[in-house]
């Protein structure tokens, strides 16, 4: 039988897995280094160099790079810093994992533990959590209609149905040269650097996805002079810009989770030739999951004057929207640092990262427990070392509004800081203010059955025959005018003529005359 088809475009998550991975390796001092007398920070990043996967299981290779910097009183250089790398490659299993499945990888730093085993000589622990989702992208083909047969009825419903339109990551590059105050000294090396990303914004337009935010970066270097102490400088470094991405529009939906993938800081010489600019380079990776809402008609049942038709049905999985909003917690705590550093003579820099740590369903929406790791570098009164960098965490909750949420939904929360301020308000007491901003897609998993083809076959006379040409029904509870028209070989339209009825609506104990329609 001839059918007209429409085609649904899904992405249905078949499984996730979330497993840990524990990183362990010693390294040496480089020989240009000073010894290590004092651990101050550290820093890492985790690249996902390539994901492969295969029939019930995905292998993930990648690498962690460090780096930590540390103090030598004994040195002329009082401060110093070493990296390395650490590479893994991981096989995970899936039983629901697939060769053409899209299988997206979230790894997050849970723990970096870095030990001193002796002057010389530094141990790197780490456990990564590897979040890993395997996705079906396929269309699904459903009846629209009938062509062969004009005598066909159908009976179609309407669904809300959230189709994926991108499903991609990108990259997008930012570079600035940065000059320094007048008043600072010309740069001879850059002995440590940590860049930022707050106020991440992203929005949809047709066929490109804006982003925008502001790079903070803060830094440490030696000048060009002897016996001068460490110099440091800190800058602001706004962008705006778009990458293209084909498929997408204004009145789309986004998740957009924005990261940094790379930092590169270098010294650049400026127009007069001194040693004067540092030359920033950030590269973002934006991982993009583009909805679009459609109202789906959807083919529920059908049956013809002419044939018997018997409709071969297929269940069809998919998201509808609970809610999209972006909200905001405001932070304010109070920090009490390491006094074994000395006091705190002067604030130089606060960096931060918002971090959700559990989400749990509420009857308001949801509530998001999370913290905000610090990097707040100051200066203290140890002459040997003064310049410092404390590694803090912030805790904080907050209610997202999410009016229909159940422990059934699929929530995606980005979050991003803004307007990080700190101030002295005691004796080694810092307090800490800014604002962590939720940007967050919720989705309901629904589905239904849909008609994937009809089968077509001649009346059965008999059956026919004892259907009665005319009758007066009575109407029962649940019934519908769909299934009393179908039952006595008739329509719709022609039970409401012969009734006079002005609607479909019908209750229980109504009577009805129905005259059966012969093919």
């Amino acid at each position: 039988m001839e059918t007209a088809k429409s085609f649904i475009h899904m992405n249905n998550l078949k499984g996730q897995i979330v497993t840990q991975l524990t990183l362990d390796d010693d390294f040496n001092v480089p020989d240009i280094n000073a010894d290590i007398e004092k651990y101050i920070t550290k820093d890492a990043l985790v690249h996902i160099e390539s994901v492969k996967a295969s029939e019930g299981r995905v292998n993930i290779r990648g690498r962690m790079d460090f780096k930590i910097l540390y103090g030598c009183s004994s040195d002329k250089k009082v401060i110093h810093s070493m990296g390395n790398s650490i590479p893994f490659d991981e096989i995970i299993n899936g039983d629901k994992i697939g060769n053409n499945d899209v299988v997206n990888v979230k790894c997050t730093i849970d723990d970096l533990n870095i030990g001193i085993i002796n002057t010389r000589k530094i141990s790197v622990k780490a456990v990564l959590t590897l979040n890993v989702s395997a996705e079906q992208v396929h269309d699904i083909e459903a009846v629209e209609e009938i062509t062969e047969d004009d005598s066909v009825n159908y009976l179609r419903r309407k669904e809300q149905i959230m189709q994926i339109v991108v499903n991609k990551k990108d990259t997008y590059r930012i570079r600035e040269d940065i000059e320094l105050s007048a008043n600072k000294p010309n740069i001879s090396e850059i002995l440590w650097s940590t860049v930022a990303l707050n106020n991440i914004s992203t929005r949809l337009y047709p066929e490109k996805v804006g982003v925008s935010g502001e790079l903070m970066l803060f830094m440490l270097y030696d000048d060009e002079e002897e016996d001068t102490p460490v110099q440091w400088m800190e800058a602001s470094v706004p962008f705006d810009g778009s990458i293209d991405v084909s498929g997408c529009d204004e009145d789309m939906l986004g998740d957009i989770e924005t990261s940094i993938s790379s930092v590169n800081v270098n010294i650049k010489p400026d127009y007069d030739g001194e040693q004067r600019m540092v030359e920033l380079e950030v590269v973002l990776e934006l991982a993009m999951r583009v909805y679009k809402e459609d109202e789906v008609s959807i083919l529920s049942d059908v049956y013809s004057l002419k044939n018997e038709l018997t409709p071969v049905y297929q269940e069809l999985s998919y998201s509808t929207l609970v809610t999209k909003n972006i909200s905001k917690c405001k932070i304010n705590d109070k920090l009490r640092l390491d006094k074994d550093s000395g006091h705190v003579l002067q604030l130089l820099s606060a960096q931060g990262a918002a971090c959700i740590e559990d989400v749990f369903v509420e009857e308001k929406g949801l509530r998001v427990e999370g913290i905000v790791k610090m990097k707040i570098m100051y200066v203290s009164s140890d002459d040997r070392m003064p310049l410092n960098i404390a590694d803090e965490v912030v805790p904080f909750s907050h209610l997202i509004e999410a009016q229909g949420v159940t422990e059934q939904s699929m929530s995606f929360i980005r979050p991003s800081l803004e307007q990080i301020s700190t101030v002295m308000s005691g004796n080694n007491e810092i307090e800490v203010k800014c604002s962590a901003v939720l940007d967050t897609l919720v989705l309901d998993n629904k589905s239904s059955k849909f008609i994937k083809e009809v089968q077509s076959v001649p009346f059965d006379l008999k059956k026919l025959q004892n259907i009665p040409s005319m009758a007066g029904y009575v109407v029962k509870e649940r019934d519908t005018l769909w299934e009393i028209a179908k039952r006595y070989c008739t329509t719709i339209q022609s039970i409401m003529k012969i009734n006079e009825m002005k609607s479909e609506n019908i209750n229980k104990g109504d009577m009805l005359v129905i005259i059966k329609e012969t093919p």
